[in-house]
């Protein structure tokens, strides 16, 4: 299987269709994918390496993680999404969504009006909402009412997944495949709501935003260290080693403590960036741990059949304490990919539409 990657955003729709069959592929099984697609899968991801020779190891522990040496300055993560914070701005249409959102005396027709100002928005959300995502038993026409079913919050959070892969369209592939960090994405969004669906959550599709921008922070990771970035990618993928730890070990922080501070420099809902720092290890936040399980699990279906390691499977990467937290098992979170993967198709052709509309 082999993913070329864009030449220019103007073939903005082949950005998701060829990622597409490939999450796709991944859906198809619930527990087990062969050796030699998860060397293809991860092929894709990890760009190779040209003009090197590399030796094979009898023993994994002869090779250790380089970190940063001493004397040399690190940036913190913080430092590194001020560095960002000019090239990467989220479209006006969403601030102005957003400010809608933030003044407790709004009405559904200023939130109405907030996104009417941007035509490609307003296609974008009506496609979505007149989607399978949500499963209308009549067609909606207009803003007003898709605001008037939805409510204010849901279309915020639609809104704002349009805006966020809109802002990180032009980054630079140097490090990641775009095409597979978009599906892999939205693939992980698609999960995260259908195990808040299982486990009862009433704003269950606040969860398909939380899972879409679970691995943000490593957007800003690979623009800003993008041979560091690569680095981790490719010691994770040697060493049968998750690359938040790695990536731990190289800077001393991880793309999740990233994507937090993204999320709170971008003033976005508090609880989007603690799921989102906690997903690793969701006991050790109080408040959010049922969101950050839920972010966990929905990782641990993405990432795992992604493995270099044939021996590493899905339920190994997920945290003790989220199967508590959730009360879900092996069986529901099988359902739930299955599910994501029925969606998926759709809904990149939909952000494909988005890309166009909105250029």
């Amino acid at each position: 299987m082999k993913v070329k990657a864009c030449s220019d955003m103007a073939g903005k729709r082949s950005l998701f269709s060829t990622a597409r069959k490939h999450i796709l592929q991944l859906t198809q099984n619930t527990c087990h994918v062969k050796n030699r697609q998860r060397a293809e899968i991860h092929a894709l991801q990890v760009p190779r390496q040209t003009d090197r020779k590399h030796k094979k190891r009898s023993c994994r522990g002869q090779r250790k993680t380089k970190a940063v040496p001493k004397g040399v300055s690190m940036p913190t993560a913080k430092e590194l999404v001020t560095n960002c914070t000019k090239l990467f701005t989220l479209p006006e249409v969403y601030l102005e969504v957003k400010k809608v959102i933030d003044n407790p005396d709004s009405t559904m027709a200023d939130l109405s009006r907030a996104i009417s100002i941007d035509p490609g928005m307003t296609a974008t959300v009506l496609k979505l909402v007149n989607s399978a995502f949500y499963a209308m038993p009549r067609k909606v026409e207009t803003i007003s009412r898709a605001v008037g079913i939805l409510g204010m919050q849901p279309i915020h959070d639609l809104t704002l997944a349009v805006a966020v892969t809109k802002t990180f369209s032009g980054l630079n592939q140097q490090v990641m495949n775009m095409n597979v960090f978009w599906a892999n994405s939205f693939f992980s969004g698609l999960v995260a709501r259908e195990l808040a669906r299982k486990c009862f959550l009433i704003d269950s599709e606040r969860m398909f935003v939380e899972g879409l921008l679970r691995d943000i922070g490593h957007l800003i990771l690979y623009e800003q260290l993008p041979e560091q970035s690569e680095q981790a990618l490719r010691e994770s993928a040697k060493e049968g080693t998750p690359v938040h730890t790695v990536e731990q070990q190289i800077w001393g922080f991880d793309f999740t403590e990233v994507g937090q501070s993204l999320i709170e420099n971008w003033q976005l809902p508090k609880n989007f960036g603690i799921a989102i720092r906690y997903q690793n290890n969701p006991k050790e936040t109080k408040d959010h741990g049922f969101e950050a399980a839920l972010l966990n699990m929905a990782s641990a279906l993405t990432e795992g059949f992604q493995a270099p390691n044939g021996n590493t499977e899905w339920q190994n990467l997920v945290a003790p304490e989220s199967w508590a937290l959730t009360g879900q098992n092996e069986e529901a979170l099988k359902e739930s990919m299955l599910e994501a993967g029925k969606q998926l198709s759709s809904m990149l052709d939909l952000m494909a539409e988005a890309h166009t509309s909105m250029a």
